[in-house]
């Protein structure tokens, strides 16, 4: 099973945990949280760099965004997740304000139909 992780923001205990298998986040917590599902190596890469991805997806760069099948009611289409808004994201999605969380989903062009 691919994943990897990443830190919202290097100043958060905030993380982010990515499954290529269902191609969305699968744990979003604290680092003790992301440790039970991504091993030290992948913690320490995302603390380094933002991301434990190859391909550097979600890196502190902040070029990059996370494309996510995003889960019900929006249905399923791919959208987008800029770096920026990774550490908001987040946390509303912590606080159970998932539909406010949406506002940070954007319409990924490149798998549009």
């Amino acid at each position: 099973m691919g994943r990897y992780v990443i830190r919202a923001d290097p100043e958060q205990d905030l993380y982010l945990v990515f499954s290529t298998v269902v191609d969305n986040f699968i744990l979003i917590g604290s680092r003790d949280e992301a440790s039970h599902e991504v091993s030290e190596e992948a913690l320490a890469a995302a603390d380094t760099c933002g991301t434990s991805s190859v391909y550097g997806r979600g890196a502190y760069d902040g070029k990059t965004a996370v494309s996510i099948l995003a889960p019900e009611p929006r249905g399923e289409r791919w959208y987008l997740l800029a770096r920026r808004h990774f550490a908001d994201y987040a946390r509303l999605i912590l606080d159970g304000r998932e539909a406010e969380a949406e506002q940070f989903l954007e319409l990924d062009p490149a798998w549009s139909s």
